[in-house]
Order: structure tokens, then sequence, then C-alpha cells
């Protein structure tokens, strides 16, 4: 990686990069933890995401696209679980 390119916990620029955010980056944009966007990512609701090794980035035209998707649908409501009262 040469002295353009820089890649830490909360920035990603640089060549190659550019039009990808880091999870701390999205989830700030979004307003979320970053433990939501892991939950996401494992309930699989989530914007699409690329990992490398241990290096996870989010396309930027991916969350988008998510985004546009979202648009309009109202989140599912847990299931409830009500007590029988005898």
């Amino acid at each position: 990686m040469n002295a353009s390119q820089s890649i830490s916990d909360n920035h990603v620029s640089g060549g190659l990069l550019d039009g990808y955010l880091t999870p701390a980056q999205l989830a700030e944009q979004l307003g979320v933890s970053l433990r939501t966007l892991s939950r996401w990512h494992a309930q699989r609701i989530g914007p699409r995401r690329v990992t490398n090794g241990r290096l996870i980035l989010y396309r930027a035209d991916a969350v988008r696209e998510w985004l546009d998707s979202s648009e309009g649908h109202a989140p599912k409501p847990e299931p409830r679980i009500r007590e029988v009262r005898r």
C-alpha cells in the first residue's frame, strides 16, 4: 500500500478502495451501532459487505441499493409470547 492509500478502523481512502465504507463509517452515517450492523449481517437483513481476512468493507453503491430496497417497508415486529392466564 502506498502513501496515498490508508486503511484504519475508521477510514478507507485512496485508489482501489474508493467507494467503500468501513463498518464504523457506515454505522455513523446510518446512526446505528457497530453491533447493529453485525446483527443485521447475521440475520441477513443488512447491506451486503465485502470481507478480506479481518477487513470488512461496505460498497457504497450496495448500501444505496439496500436503502432503496428498504424504502417503504416497515421492519417485521418480533413475535410476542403471551402468557395464558388460568
